[in-house]
C-alpha cells in the first residue's frame, strides 16, 4: 500500500509542477489574482460579513458538537427521501438501508468501541503537499473529461436536456473525480487556516 502511495504521490507532483509551468495555469491565476485585488479594494468588501458574523452560533454546543453529527444527517436525509412525490423501487430501498447502516457504523460505531483508547498522534500521517498534488491532479483529471463529455455530446446537456441520453459513462464518471479532490485541496487549506498558515 505504500508503494502505491508513495507512486501516486510521485506522479501526481509531476503532474502538478508541469502543468503549474505552463501557459494556461499562469493565464487562469493571473485572472483569478485579478479579480481578487478589485474584490479586496472594493467598496462591496466592506459590505460582506466578517468572521465575527453569526459568532454566536460558536458558543452554542447543539450547533457547534451535534448538528452535524452522522444520525443527524442520516435523518435529514431519510426525511428528504420520504417526502419525495414518487416512491423510490425496492432495490434503491435496500442500497439507501445498507448506504445507512454502513455510514453509522463506520461513522459512529467503530470510532466509539474499535478507537476510543488512540490519540492523534497513533493515526497514519499525510504531508499536506502530497494530499494538495493528488487532489490537484484527481482536479485536473474532472475537468479534463467534463470537456471530454461535452465535445462527445456536442453540447452542454444541462442546458439542453435531449442531450443527456448520449452521454458515454466511460466519461462521465471520471468527471465526479472532481469532488474528492476538492475535499482533499479544501482539507489542506483547511489545515493550514487552524495552523495559522494564512
Amino acid at each position: 500500500m505504500s508503494g502505491l502511495y508513495s507512486i501516486a504521490t510521485y506522479l501526481s507532483r509531476k503532474i502538478e509542477k508541469i502543468f503549474r509551468k505552463s501557459l494556461l495555469f499562469t493565464i487562469i491565476f493571473s485572472f483569478a489574482r485579478f479579480i481578487e485585488n478589485q474584490w479586496v479594494n472594493s467598496y462591496f468588501k466592506s459590505l460582506y460579513p466578517n468572521e465575527k458574523f453569526l459568532s454566536f452560533f460558536k458558543k452554542n454546543n447543539i450547533v457547534k458538537n451535534h448538528i452535524f453529527h452522522p444520525i443527524i444527517i442520516v435523518l435529514t436525509f431519510s426525511i428528504f427521501l420520504i417526502l419525495s412525490l414518487s416512491p423510490i423501487s425496492f432495490d434503491l430501498q435496500i442500497s439507501i438501508a445498507i448506504a445507512f447502516i454502513s455510514f453509522i457504523v463506520g461513522s459512529v460505531i467503530i470510532p466509539k468501541y474499535f478507537f476510543k483508547n488512540y490519540t492523534k498522534d497513533s493515526f497514519i500521517k499525510f504531508n499536506p503537499k502530497d494530499v494538495y498534488s493528488i487532489g490537484f491532479c484527481l482536479i485536473l483529471i474532472g475537468v479534463l473529461f467534463f470537456f471530454l463529455s461535452i465535445a462527445s455530446v456536442g453540447g452542454v446537456p444541462l442546458l439542453k436536456p435531449s442531450l443527456r441520453y448520449g452521454l458515454k459513462p466511460i466519461l462521465t464518471m471520471p468527471v465526479f473525480l472532481m469532488i474528492p479532490g476538492i475535499g482533499l485541496i479544501g482539507s489542506v487549506y483547511l489545515d493550514k487556516f487552524k495552523r495559522g498558515g494564512f
